[in-house]
């Protein structure tokens, strides 16, 4: 799977996990009595669906992980060792179930951890950080191309990449 993909998939983990989220606070107030659980056969020709999940923020080992589909919340926060040391510490967790689409999506620079810019061509550990520097100190970019300011990262660079970045405001 090449970045492009891992991009994606990224973005898609992160609109599952919002509506997962969503759904969670609504979890107390439903009452069990009220539905009826259907259970669907599995096709015996289809393999475990896998998800690809992006985890970020108040963890130990933050990064990509692909997990089958069955995996619960419970299972990606203990794989990550969420960090549980009582304060209100935000983490990230972005889920992509639909791998085998082709949707073109773009790592955001000026919303971006370093982790996933790493995802880049080109762009290790200390180029990810430059990016977040720059951006921290001179404000967000207001095209891709600004990319080239920041120290380390030239021309061809920019060229081998620019496909895979975007910026909002």
């Amino acid at each position: 799977m090449n970045k492009r993909d891992v991009a994606t998939q990224a973005i898609i983990l992160a609109t599952i996990v919002a509506i997962v989220v969503g759904l969670s606070s609504l979890i107390p107030h439903l009452r069990p009595e009220r539905f009826a659980p259907v259970a669907l056969p599995a096709s015996p020709q289809m393999a475990p669906a896998q998800l690809h999940v992006y985890v970020s923020g108040a963890v130990s080992h933050p990064g990509i992980y692909t997990l089958l589909e069955s995996s619960s919340l419970g299972d990606i926060l203990e794989l990550v060792h969420a960090r549980s040391d009582g304060s209100a510490s935000r983490i990230d967790i972005i889920i992509d179930d639909a791998p085998g689409q082709r949707t073109p999506q773009r790592i955001d620079l000026n919303h971006a951890d370093p982790w996933l810019l790493e995802a880049l061509p080109g762009i290790g550990p200390e180029r990810a950080q430059a990016i977040v520097e720059h951006r921290m100190q001179r404000g967000p970019f207001n095209s891709t191309a600004e990319l080239t300011l920041v120290p380390g990262i030239g021309t061809a660079t920019y060229e081998g990449l620019k496909e895979f970045v975007t910026v909002t405001l």
